[in-house]
């Protein structure tokens, strides 16, 4: 009996030492041939370089590459190291898998939709060689876990992520998926569910809190209209997070549908900075339909906000809108994909509420029809500013119309509206401006209508304008100014006029200083501004002009300089030193900044 035990104990010590061998060593190379043939039976072909036995029962290879049978191209799979584990004393039924565990190391996946097929596609039916008429299946069914650490899957960067996966004559479900996805800041985590089944219906729950921008290169295989979409994304402090249902049918025609709720804080959109939002969406794509409706949604910009709904139809690159927004109007322009070269000449204050709907087509405008109201303060266009301005905006097509305008501006207020339509060959913009002026600030007008200091003044301003701009005519239109209480004989203009009429009145009066009252109509045409009924009334002497002025500042004007004669002792004084029949008549012509002056006497006519 003891050299049974002896035996036994020797038997034993060998086996171990073999065990242990082919755990440190390895298989010898005729049985990993047989280990990789026996494996090879199935519709993937698998290469390794080396295979060592796993003391937890199961394998472990290296250098894995994993082919499958009928593709041409690069490995599907490969990996660094992969450990296999099976079912060695647990009973299985027919055509289950042995498999009950996977585990690999530094690897890539690749897409398997963009290698080339051979003819007919896919591998060709396996048959038993000991009975050439009867097919041989892979295992029907397998129910293992899955890890993966540092893998390239698709392009996108995987850290780890593992999870059960179950295969039946349903189909394949992944549960209790959980893992880390991306690289630095782009990193987060993932975690749910998906079954895809034999009839090519998915479905599954993703909960993720990395930045979705880690998908673009798996996007641009199959969907590379969302990575320009997604590259309008900036996550610079934390990643979004997703909590997202979807449904998808992969037979022809494909239908996916995604349902869910996004959260996101600090970020930026188009360039433009967002605190935080929270979105409750919905995206069908198939059957004719690419829509995605964010119903609601709120966001958070500067401590204010937008809340609504939006529809955005890919297909017809339209957009539905009902928005109601306390975001200063300079982020929602950027926000709507406004170009920034049309708003970087405004600066508007975050004091704004708007209240919009509608449909937005930027691609097709004609196809557009809006309607908003608008109201904030501080509203700036370079030196300009007005303190409240409120109007309502409406499009429809091409039209746009801004009705209502109300505003303060330069301690005074405006009212009118604009009209922007396109001409009869459609390709250039007219625009229709009618405004009231009261008690606005003549150099605050000024600055908004030129940069040239020369027509620097004082004063009130008030009036009514008509103009239009653009279409063959170019600018055009008229108007009727009154300014009061303006040191308006001080322009340098002017200078030469002052000067002439100060050395023939008497007195040492500085005219230049003395606040005087102007009207007059105008008329805007063919890029002049022109004037038959200008008058300045400067106290002792008054002014009548007519003339015209260009958008290069060369003007022409002839009038007459008139001494008033005033009621009472001083007026009969003053017309005694001076001769009231004869007025002084002038004529200008030159630019603002070199005028030319001329002067005789005139008649007095047509100045009452």
């Amino acid at each position: 009996m003891v050299w049974i035990r002896q035996g036994a104990l020797l038997v034993a010590g060998i086996s171990l030492a073999i065990l242990l061998g082919l755990a440190w060593i390895g298989f010898p190379g005729f049985l990993t041939g047989w280990i990789l043939a026996a494996a090879n039976e199935g519709e993937y072909f698998i290469a390794a370089h080396d295979v060592k036995l796993d003391l937890r029962g199961g394998l472990k290879a290296f250098d894995v590459k994993v082919y499958r049978k009928g593709v041409i191209g690069s490995p599907l799979l490969e990996t660094q190291e992969c450990r296999i584990l099976f079912h060695i004393f647990e009973r299985i039924r027919p055509g289950e898998s042995r498999i009950k565990g996977l585990w690999a190391h530094g690897g890539i996946i690749r897409p398997a939709w963009k290698l080339a097929h051979v003819e007919g596609g896919g591998a060709p039916p396996r048959m038993d060689s000991r009975n050439p008429g009867a097919r041989v299946d892979a295992a029907r069914s397998m129910d293992m876990d899955v890890m993966l650490i540092d893998f390239d899957v698709l392009g996108v960067w995987v850290e780890q992520v593992s999870g059960a996966l179950m295969k039946n004559e349903k189909g394949i479900h992944l549960s209790r998926l959980n893992g880390l996805v991306g690289r630095d800041l782009q990193r987060g985590k993932v975690e749910g569910s998906l079954a895809w089944m034999s009839d090519q219906q998915v479905s599954g729950r993703l909960i993720t809190s990395f930045d979705p921008r880690a998908l673009v290169p798996a996007l641009k295989s199959f969907y590379p209209e969302a990575t320009s979409r997604l590259e309008r994304f900036s996550f610079s402090s934390a990643p979004p997070r997703l909590d997202l249902s979807i449904e998808a049918c992969l037979r022809k025609p494909v239908s996916v549908t995604v349902k869910g709720r996004v959260q996101a804080a600090n970020y930026a959109y188009r360039g433009a900075g967002i605190g935080f939002v929270n979105v409750t969406g919905n995206y069908v794509f198939g059957n004719g339909t690419n829509r995605l409706k964010l119903d609601p949604f709120l966001m958070v910009v500067g401590g204010r906000n937008a809340k609504g709904s939006l529809d955005f139809d890919f297909n017809e690159d339209l957009s539905t809108f009902e928005v109601v927004s306390e975001v200063d109007l300079a982020t929602v322009l950027r926000l709507a994909g406004v170009r920034e070269s049309m708003i970087k000449s405004w600066q508007l204050g975050e004091q704004a509420h708007v209240e919009a709907r509608g449909s937005l087509n930027l691609t097709a405008p004609e196809r557009s029809v809006i309607e908003a109201s608008v109201e904030g303060e501080g509203i700036e266009y370079g030196p300009v500013r007005a303190d409240e301005y409120a109007f309502h905006y409406s499009a429809t097509g091409l039209t746009n119309h801004f009705s209502n305008i109300r505003g303060k501006l330069g301690g005074g207020s405006f009212s009118g509206s604009v009209m922007v339509t396109a001409d009869q060959s459609g390709s250039n913009r007219v625009a229709r401006v009618k405004a009231e002026i009261i008690h606005v600030d003549a150099n605050a007008l000024f600055k908004a209508v030129t940069t040239n200091r020369l027509w620097r003044t004082d004063g009130k301003m008030y009036g009514t304008i008509d103009l239009t701009a653009g279409g063959a005519g170019g600018l055009s239109g008229q108007g009727q100014l009154t300014l009061r209480d303006a040191r308006l004989l001080r322009l340098p203009v002017l200078a030469g006029l002052v000067d002439e009429v100060s050395r023939r009145l008497p007195g040492n009066v500085d005219y230049r200083e003395r606040p005087v009252g102007a009207s007059g109509s105008f008329e805007v045409k063919g890029g002049r501004v022109s004037t038959r009924d200008l008058r300045i009334d400067g106290g002792a002497v008054g002014f009548a002009f007519q003339g015209s002025c260009g958008v290069d500042e060369t003007f022409e004007a002839a009038g007459l300089a008139e001494f008033i004669k005033k009621d009472g002792l001083l007026g009969d004084a003053l017309s005694i030193l001076h001769v009231t029949d004869k007025g002084l008549g002038f004529k200008v012509v030159g630019t603002l900044d070199k005028p030319v002056w001329s002067f005789s006497r005139k008649e007095q006519k047509g100045f009452e």
